[in-house]
């Protein structure tokens, strides 16, 4: 009996990527008044490189927790959802 390679759905593979962000700075320096400027272009940068800027500012809305489906017996079944999964991660 030979067995098939296991394929990740693209739901799967999304996720995996999603979450793996990646905040690292080369400044080894403490923020204050005389370095905001450098600070803050760092982290926008980092924000906007791996695209979260619409969770901090508002524009990307939270999704739903869970999908009610409803059964072929007419049943409602609540079912997580998956990008609630990977926006909380």
């Amino acid at each position: 009996m030979v067995s098939e390679p296991v394929r990740a759905s693209s739901s799967t593979q999304q996720t995996n990527q999603q979450s793996q962000i990646n905040f690292s700075f080369n400044t080894p320096i403490k923020l204050d008044r005389s370095n905001y400027l450098l600070c803050r272009f760092q982290v926008l940068a980092s924000i906007r490189g791996n695209r979260l800027e619409g969770f901090i500012n508002g524009t990307k809305p939270t999704p739903e927790e869970q999908f009610t489906q409803v059964g072929a017996d007419g049943s409602i079944q609540k079912i997580d959802n998956p990008e609630y999964q990977n926006w909380r991660s």
